[in-house]
């Protein structure tokens, strides 16, 4: 599968235009900590949030509708892992 375009995916500038700059650094840095995962992590991410059914997941990743549940899972599970690992850095 190819790697997701983040500049088809969000335009070229992947902050959301708004008048609060902590949530747009927040987007930004949600969009950095995304380019580190799988581009399937990636796919099945973004197909979530843009409201894809499994069904079209799972066409999407050619495989079944369970499969693409548990892939959905384990990339949440990966994303957050790799945000709490991010945010434990910061503090130190």
């Amino acid at each position: 599968m190819a790697p997701v375009d983040w500049a088809e995916e969000f335009g070229t500038t992947p902050a959301p235009e708004c008048d609060q700059p902590e949530t747009c650094v927040e987007h930004r840095h949600l969009i950095g900590v995304m380019k580190r995962l799988s581009s399937d992590d990636q796919r099945v991410l973004l197909m979530h949030v843009h409201g894809s059914t499994k069904e079209e997941q799972a066409e999407a990743l050619a495989t079944t509708a369970d499969t693409a549940r548990v892939r959905l899972h384990r990339a949440k599970k990966r994303l957050e892992q790799l945000v709490t690992q991010d945010e434990e850095e910061a503090q130190q």
